[in-house]
């Protein structure tokens, strides 16, 4: 029997149905709030609620716990009513927001599959919550890239890919549910204690690689969080952009759908690994220096993760995702390579360890001081 990695959208119902008024308004006020955010009164009525629940779901048979949880429904139901029917080889990956509630209810999940023998995984995914739309945006980013980097990697191996779509927000269900039919090989619900519904993938392959390599400058600066107006955006196929509600002088602005960021983590590799890319905003510039530092790199994989690096320093810039992890932007410890530099950054961290050096200057660039790159150079 071919080997199964079974996604299931991970939510909060588990804590959530069966509560009474005061604590259904303590989980709804705290919901998008991560674990340093969450009032210390409200943390412990959270915790209450979830050992409670934890040990009604751990002392539960299989038909019990199914109606305890909506996740746990799905995946036995896809396996015929018993969670042991699961192959040995079998990967159940809980996919999660990065909000307390959301690690939290994710872990007791994992422990109750894994009292059924199931091998489980955790995958969080950075700002997949609902506070705000644009913060939604770049956790639905996040998430067509986890999809891109781990499941075409189980894919190699052999496995089969299933959508568990029964339980989860449905912001987040209606996400994985496009996602599902280009990254999965079958998606599953089950609604309202219906028999199981599955849904093959489509018989179909996109293919919009040349879309992206006409259009690199438009849908990096969209993938970035930079507005582009629709007339500038004429060009691109309309299923891979959206509107994104905002105006400038009565005309639309656009950003990328979820087509058009599976368009991109699907293409843009291949148009990094050839070389820098020009500055994707005013606010970055390159010297000369820079430029032939840059040269001397011929190794595909680190002119993309070159590439990659000055796309977190613009998001840093422009205030989208703050001081990146992979990005580590400070001033320069010790001295200088060159006068004028002020500041470093990776640019990779690994083998030879590059960083990128550079200063800032007062000036017009979109609204901030510009970021100039002087030159590519090893760690101090």
């Amino acid at each position: 029997m071919r080997r199964t990695v079974v996604v299931s959208s991970c939510g909060t119902s588990l804590i959530m149905n069966g509560s009474d008024e005061e604590m259904r308004r303590i989980l709804n006020r705290t919901a998008n709030f991560k674990e340093k955010e969450v009032p210390p009164a409200d943390r412990q009525q959270i915790d209450n609620r979830l050992l409670e629940r934890r040990n009604e779901l751990m002392a539960a048979s299989v038909s019990e716990a199914r109606r305890l949880s909506a996740e746990v429904n799905g995946i036995a139901g896809f396996y015929g009513g018993d969670l042991a029917g699961a192959g040995p080889a079998d990967i159940q990956i809980l996919l999660h927001t990065d909000t307390y509630q959301g690690e939290q209810v994710a872990q007791v999940l994992a422990e109750r599959l894994r009292k059924a023998s199931q091998t489980v995984l955790l995958a969080s995914i950075d700002s997949l919550a609902t506070s705000s739309l644009e913060t939604f945006r770049w956790g639905v980013q996040e998430l067509v890239r986890w999809c891109q980097d781990q499941l075409a990697n189980y894919r190699k191996d052999g496995y089969r890919i299933v959508f568990n779509l029964t339980g989860g927000f449905k912001g987040v269900q209606g996400v994985l549910n496009t996602l599902g039919h280009v990254y999965a090989d079958e998606i599953v619900y089950i609604f309202e204690g219906s028999e199981l519904i599955r849904i093959p993938r489509l018989p179909v392959r996109l293919d919009m690689g040349q879309a992206v390599e006409a259009h690199i400058h438009l849908f990096r600066r969209m993938h970035n969080g930079h507005k582009v107006l629709a007339s500038e955006a004429a060009g691109i196929p309309e299923t891979l952009v959206e509107a994104d509600g905002s105006k400038e002088s009565a005309e639309l602005y656009v950003t990328l759908s979820i087509l058009g960021d599976i368009a991109w983590q699907e293409a843009y590799k291949g148009v990094y690994g050839r070389g820098l890319l020009e500055p994707p905003t005013s606010r970055i510039r390159y010297t000369e220096r820079f430029r032939r530092d840059v040269q001397a790199v011929s190794e595909a994989d680190r002119l993309i993760l070159l590439n990659e690096r000055i796309d977190d320093l613009d998001k840093h810039l422009h205030g989208g995702t703050g001081n990146l992890r992979s990005l580590n932007l400070h001033p320069v410890l010790g001295k200088p390579p060159l006068p004028v530099i002020t500041h470093e950054c990776y640019a990779w961290s690994d083998k030879d360890a590059r960083r990128i050096y550079l200063h800032f200057e007062d000036g017009r660039g979109e609204g901030g001081p510009v970021a100039v790159l002087d030159m590519l150079g090893t760690h101090l």
